[in-house]
């Protein structure tokens, strides 16, 4: 499904110009973050899984944090004194069961293979009672670029994103919503809590819209910030201009808006209290 070395070098390429591009992976990581920090103590070992350039370790300076990222260069930028960033994959934790008290995972875990497979691998390294908080890509992201790049060949052009894991599947709708002005796109956040799932996890799901004035700053943001087309199957060689005209014709005809176009995240929260 995915390739792996390929998503480990995007993410290496992206790393220098990570966090100029990243503001809406940064405003997922820090809402996850307040659904766990009330539960986190002095004593806590926390391990970030898929820690990009390690603004979590930033972010909790007073507690014990493990980075691990697939991407060499992510864990360079990374490291801190005392703040190790491990290179390796989620799916193969390199800790012995029971080492941590949080494992958290921001928008790592859609570039994963088998994601059921990576959360028992979080649930394994977990000490009794410990938290396992994730956050994750959902079916519907990017779905414009998508439809779009349909029009010219069978290829995908987006990486796949599953339809749920373990939450209600139901269509996301927006409770509220805000616009803000993110390096320079527009974006429209909707929040949407579903009912707990069990009662020691928590779940949520949010709809995120930005606006791009055209393809191709869309297609350079989404290759700073890593987030390219990682599918094994996906098209090698490049698409003729004329034929990415045709992809932007489609896309402005069918998603363009006053404001740009639109291009939308889906993104699921969870956080598991392991018994």
């Amino acid at each position: 499904m995915f390739n792996t070395k390929q998503i480990s070098r995007d993410f290496s390429d992206a790393a220098a110009q990570y966090d100029a591009h990243a503001h809406l992976q940064q405003h997922v990581q820090n809402t996850l973050l307040t659904k766990i920090q009330p539960l986190l103590t002095a004593q806590s070992r926390v391990l970030d899984a898929g820690c990009g350039t390690g603004q979590l370790a930033r972010s909790l300076k007073n507690h014990s944090v493990t980075q691990l990222d697939i991407a060499y260069a992510m864990c360079k930028k990374a490291m801190l004194p005392g703040r190790p960033a491990i290179n390796a994959a989620i799916e193969s934790l390199p800790f012995a069961d029971a080492t941590f008290d949080v494992v958290f995972s921001s928008l790592a875990l859609q570039w994963v293979a088998d994601q059921e497979f990576a959360i028992k691998e979080m649930k394994r390294v977990c000490k009794p009672g410990a938290i396992v908080a994730f956050s994750t890509f959902a079916k519907g992201t990017l779905c414009e670029l998508q439809e779009s790049f349909a029009v010219v060949d069978a290829y995908p052009h987006v990486s796949s994103f599953v339809s749920y894991l373990g939450v209600n599947s139901k269509p996301l709708v927006p409770l509220s919503s805000s616009c803000d002005l993110i390096a320079g796109s527009q974006v429209k956040r909707g929040v949407a809590l579903d009912p707990v799932v069990k009662p020691q996890d928590d779940v949520m799901k949010e709809t995120i819209t930005e606006y791009f004035p055209n393809l191709i700053s869309l297609m350079r943001h989404l290759k700073a910030m890593g987030a390219r087309n990682k599918h094994a199957d996906r098209r090698r060689g490049m698409l003729t201009p004329r034929q990415m005209q045709k992809v932007e014709d489609y896309y402005r005809e069918h998603f363009g808006t006053s404001q740009g176009l639109a291009v939308t995240w889906n993104v699921v929260y969870k956080v598991m209290h392991r018994l």
